[in-house]
């Protein structure tokens, strides 16, 4: 009662409270009063319980609760959510650009996977979607088919792309027109008012002069190779120091300020296949080592005096360029990459590899002690026994062509004008055109270049009647060139196949026969053989070569005195008396190999071997059967392949090899066979930090096959067991807190600290998508194909069926926490190339993951953050 007056106004009548009571009115009167006392005096004793009970109703103490401990409320970070905007369906594959924040630039690729283009550039309104305008390009922006890593730059009133001709273009943000561009250039990259060219020699450009200002200093990693630049390679810039790549595997730090070369830096694993990203800290730049899934060499072996000898080539020897030989040197032009190639030089006669080393191009040719090599306008001359460059040799006009014969270079130039150079000193001994019957000629071969006397092999250019172009043999004296003597040898084999590489049926070259033994000159072109004295310029003998008229003829192989011709269907040799010694029909037939005295014929039902001199099959020791292919001779013994058996017949026996030879030659009278061997490579991938200052490496981190290095963590694998394709990471991107690199398996990704080059951070995958987006909070938004775990733990969620589809995960740049923000069921999502502006939405790509995208749709999303 007393709680109830304090806590409300209680006003019942007191009768009511306690009951009735049967009293007179004087009792009454003081009963009233007495309570009334009572009550005021008790009033300090109901305040403190009021106090203490603070108008709770009063419970049992066996209902009472015990006091609660004070709630901690941890402050929670930034969470991004996606709010869908609009969406919008594209013919092919389409990817949001940088752009404003009112504007939206996406480029549309068209193709398959592995070799997309760029054709179409689009601009739509940021909150509607609405299409401004639509361009067809020719694109060139973008590296290895993957359009995420498209090259551009932006500014408030153009967007600057590379065209597929290799031109800068500013486009208008406005209306797309397309301004004036820079053309020849490999790469560029923007900064300040300014702009860093990739050209033959890079160079800086001033946007507000025109003014381009040369940088140099760039110099040779090796004697005599002139580095160029990778046209798949961007350049990158941090601060004041701009990046570029050259073929020769380096990276070049130019100083912008005083427009030089500060330092260089170079792997001798690295497997020439680069990331874009160069991303940069206080302490330096991380550059990316990706290092092949195989380590690949090719072993050669050939006899010599002492018996025999085997060199290893960095690499796998050609199959598209012909071998340069000149006496017991050879040069073999060893793959290293994609698009790249280097110089193996080995002297069969001392038995021994003489150098390796990177040559301007791979249009070269040898002849006498000189190898020159042709690039643009320069000629580069080299010695072939050594790899020493010699000299330069520059032409007001680009290099068409260069053949080497004895003492002599000749050159073709664009504007079809002939330079006969010294190969000794590079001084012209003559220049000028040819005219052959009113047609202008090109050059195909120097074949005689000794002392005043020359012999070009030209063919005609007749551009309104092509049927009519000859080939043609001229012999003059460079010191009375106008006394030319022109033989024509017939018309050029057109269909002809210049290479015919290791297949099926063997491996022959198979060239134009024109070639020279001694002072006398032999040609069948026609299917006439030719022989013609040089120095007096007159035929010696001629006769016509079995076969029917109007086949190409081609030269098979020469062997001690004994040339192989072939012309239609008939395969015919003759001596160097310049008499048919036999001919045979090679109808259904070809030839496989060649050796200093035999010759094996495939047929249909196996193989037989022929002398060179008589023609007459030999008879084998074993008996051919329909299912053995014979591959190679190498000294006196025959390589076979009995179905998936690899043979070898030698010392009077058949016996089991493990390897066969992948390439087989015939150099200076001497068998010569190379295998390929593949090693298996421990380490996948490192990332260098260099001093910007200084280019010195600060610490490395390299990925092996180690199941947690890969991201092959073992509760994912189990489930989700995905094998490497051996393609190393091409994306890298600094965080404020680190370095986001992912790993050799692309599964993984880990936070590198930039001060120490520790893994601080490690999340796991099925499988990442491109580059994420870090926004300059520090939050980064990834897409990736999930669940997560971290290394060595288990993870909840199901494992995606198949290669699964990519989803968007958000990390929180303090917890780090990993949260799926987005999913389609049917689709892969792909962010955009840049953050979007400020207010801007973010518009994602969703797309069926196939070898051909015939759509794909931008769907566009405003970004909330909710604290």
């Amino acid at each position: 009662m007393h709680r109830f007056l304090l806590c409300r106004r209680y006003r019942a009548p007191l009768s009511g409270a306690y009951g009735s009571v049967r009293a007179g009115p004087r009792v009454s009167r003081f009963f009233e009063r007495w309570m009334v006392m009572r009550v005021y005096l008790l009033i300090p004793m109901v305040f403190a319980t009021f106090v203490a009970t603070q108008c709770k109703k009063t419970t049992d103490k066996k209902d009472k609760a015990p006091p609660r401990a004070p709630r901690v409320v941890t402050p929670k970070g930034p969470k991004l959510t996606l709010a869908p905007l609009w969406e919008k369906e594209m013919l092919g594959l389409s990817v949001a650009g940088d752009s404003p924040a009112e504007t939206i630039y996406a480029i549309t690729f068209q193709g398959r996977r592995n070799h997309l283009s760029a054709r179409r550039q689009s601009t739509f309104e940021a909150v509607t979607g609405v299409m401004r305008w639509q361009k067809k390009r020719a694109l060139s922006t973008f590296r290895y088919g993957v359009p995420w890593t498209t090259r551009f730059a932006l500014r408030p009133d153009a967007l600057y792309y590379v065209s597929k001709n290799s031109n800068i273009v500013p486009l208008s943000l406005k209306g797309g027109g397309a301004g004036k561009g820079l053309n020849s250039v490999s790469g560029f990259s923007l900064f300040d008012t300014s702009m860093v060219v990739a050209d033959r020699r890079p160079y800086i450009l001033d946007s507000a002069s025109g003014q381009k200002t040369t940088i140099g200093g760039i110099t040779e990693i090796k004697k005599g190779g002139t580095p160029r630049l990778r046209k798949d390679y961007p350049v990158r810039v941090h601060g004041t120091t701009a990046f570029i790549r050259t073929t020769d595997g380096a990276l070049r730090a130019l100083d912008l300020k005083t427009a030089r070369e500060k330092w260089r830096y170079q792997d001798p694993k690295d497997s020439r296949r680069y990331t874009y990203d160069l991303p940069s800290s206080k302490e330096g730049v991380l550059v990316p080592v990706l290092y092949p899934d195989l380590a690949i060499s090719t072993e050669v072996r050939f006899p010599t005096e002492e018996g025999e000898s085997e060199v290893t080539l960095p690499g796998r020897i050609s199959t598209r360029l012909d071998p340069l030989q000149h006496g017991s040197l050879v040069s073999w032009f060893i793959s290293t990459g994609p698009k790249t190639h280097s110089l193996s030089t080995v002297d069969l006669k001392e038995g021994r590899l003489l150098y390796s080393m990177e040559t301007p191009s791979t249009r070269c040719d040898v002849g006498g002690s000189t190898m020159a090599c042709r690039k643009k306008k320069t000629l580069h001359v080299f010695a072939h026994s050594t790899g020493e460059l010699l000299y330069k040799k520059s032409f007001d006009r680009t290099i068409s062509f260069v053949s080497v014969a004895g003492e002599r270079i000749a050159v073709e130039l664009s504007d079809t004008s002939l330079v006969i150079l010294s190969s000794a000193d590079g001084n012209i001994i003559w220049k000028g055109k040819v005219v052959i019957k009113n047609a202008p000629t090109h050059l195909a071969a120097l074949v005689h270049g000794q002392g005043d006397r020359i012999a070009l092999l030209l063919r005609t250019d007749w551009e309104s009647r092509p049927r009519l172009n000859r080939l043609y043999l001229r012999i003059f004296s460079t010191t009375m060139p106008d006394s030319h003597v022109d033989l024509k040898l017939g018309p050029p084999s057109e269909h002809r196949r210049d290479n015919r590489v290791t297949g099926a049926l063997g491996q022959v070259s198979l060239k134009t026969p024109v070639w020279i033994e001694g002072n006398t000159i032999i040609s069948a072109v026609d299917g006439v053989y030719m022989a013609v004295d040089v120095n007096r310029a007159r035929q010696l003998r001629s006769f016509s070569l079995p076969g029917k008229g109007g086949s190409p003829a081609s030269l098979v192989a020469r062997r001690q005195g004994v040339a192989l011709i072939e012309r239609g269907n008939w395969l015919s040799a003759v001596n160097d008396h310049h008499k048919i010694l036999w001919s045979r029909p090679m109808k259904g037939q070809e030839v496989a190999d060649v050796s200093g005295t035999q010759a094996v014929i495939h047929l249909r039902e196996g193989f037989e071997v022929i002398d060179l001199v008589t023609g007459k099959p030999v008879k084998t020791p074993f008996k051919p059967e329909a299912a053995m292919k014979f591959i190679a001779f190498y000294k006196g013994s025959w390589y076979l392949k009995r179905g998936k058996k690899m043979q070898i017949f030698e010392a009077s026996s058949l016996k089991e090899t493990d390897t066969l030879p992948s390439r087989y030659f015939h150099f200076h009278g001497l068998d010569v066979i190379a295998f390929t061997r593949r090693s298996t490579l421990k380490e996948k991938a490192s990332w260098a930090q260099l001093s910007l200052a200084s280019g010195q490496v600060q610490w490395r981190y390299t990925f092996s096959k180690h199941p947690s290095d890969l991201g092959t963590a073992r509760s994912i694998a189990e489930l989700c067991p995905r094998v490497p394709k051996g393609d190393a990471p091409w994306w890298a991107v600094g965080t404020p807190s680190g370095y986001l690199i992912p790993g050799a398996a692309h599964r993984c990704v880990h936070l590198v600290d930039p001060s120490r080059g520790q893994v601080t951070w490690v999340r796991c995958f099925h499988r990442l998508g491109g580059p994420p987006l870090v926004f300059p909070s520090g939050d980064i938004l990834i897409s990736a194909v999930g669940p997560f775990a971290e290394p060595g733990k288990p993870f909840t969620g199901e494992a995606p069926s198949g290669d699964g589809t990519l989803s968007l995960y958000f990390i929180d740049g303090k917890t780090w926490k990993v949260t799926s923000v987005y999913r389609h069921d049917r689709l892969s999502a792909g962010l955009p190339l840049k953050i979007p502006q400020r207010g801007g939405p973010l518009v994602v790509t969703l797309w069926g993951e196939r070898k051909v995208v015939k759509k794909s749709i931008l769907k566009a999303f405003s970004l909330q953050w909710r604290p």
